[in-house]
This record gives C-alpha cells, sequence and structure tokens, in this order.
C-alpha cells in the first residue's frame, strides 16, 4: 500500500438531535431505512465533500478515514458499484478499523458511488455513500 494520497476523505458522525447543517449532513441508512439517531458528512475528497472525482487514464489513490474524535466507532467494510455494472476500477482495502484506502486504476470512465459501512459503538452497521467517477 501507499503512504501517499491523491486525496483524503474524512467521514465525521453525529447524534445530535437536529441536523447539523442540511446543506451537507444526511442520515445513514441501516437496511435501505434512515437511521434516526445519527447524521453524516463527509469532508475532503477531490470535491470538498467526500467525492472521488479523478481524470481517467492514471491511477489515483484516496484515504477514506473516520473522524478522530469518534470513539468506538469502526468501518465494517467500503462497497464500491459502477454505474450500468460494467467495468470497475475502484477496489477498496482495509488498513485497520477506522481507515481504508480506495485505488482507482483509471482505466476505463466510469461513475458510481462507494459506500462506507460503520459500526457505531451501540447499534447495528449503517451506510454512508457519497460519489466516485472518472471523467
Amino acid at each position: 500500500m501507499t503512504d501517499s494520497y491523491d486525496a483524503t476523505v474524512t467521514l465525521k458522525i453525529s447524534n445530535a438531535a437536529t441536523n447539523p447543517d442540511p446543506s451537507r449532513w444526511h442520515r445513514p441508512t441501516r437496511g435501505g431505512q434512515p437511521v434516526t439517531d445519527h447524521w453524516y458528512a463527509y469532508f475532503g475528497g477531490t470535491d470538498g465533500w467526500g467525492g472521488l472525482i479523478w481524470t481517467h487514464g492514471s491511477a489515483h489513490s484516496a484515504l477514506v478515514k473516520l473522524d478522530g474524535s469518534l470513539s468506538g466507532y469502526k468501518i465494517s467494510t467500503v462497497g464500491t458499484t459502477v454505474d450500468g455494472g460494467k467495468h470497475k476500477d475502484l477496489t477498496a482495502s482495509k488498513i485497520d478499523d477506522t481507515q481504508w484506502v480506495l485505488n482507482d486504476s483509471g482505466a476505463d470512465v466510469e461513475s458510481g458511488r462507494y459506500s462506507v459501512t460503520v459500526n457505531p459503538p451501540n447499534g447495528g452497521a449503517m451506510v454512508c455513500d457519497p460519489i466516485w467517477r472518472n471523467d
């Protein structure tokens, strides 16, 4: 694994009663349904909002990590999908319980989503999913 990344994405999670900032924070899902006691927001990436938008033709990588102030939270999986289900240049690898790396070979023009499944200290896994694409 590489120590340098083209982008770093930080996932922050809040259990505030109300949305901290409706333009940025969203409800995670559990079993396809909104989780009512949490909010999530991505910071960083290539767009500042957790999205990874790269130029195809060269390889790129991103560090995806939980905010350091989150105690007891763990990333259980990072999944990737491709619109149309054709190629998949994006792969995810675990570094530890709070960090994963996404590697994009950049071979194809494609887009999709990556989803970060987080296990809070109390409660079941919840999914938070921003975008990625090769333009």
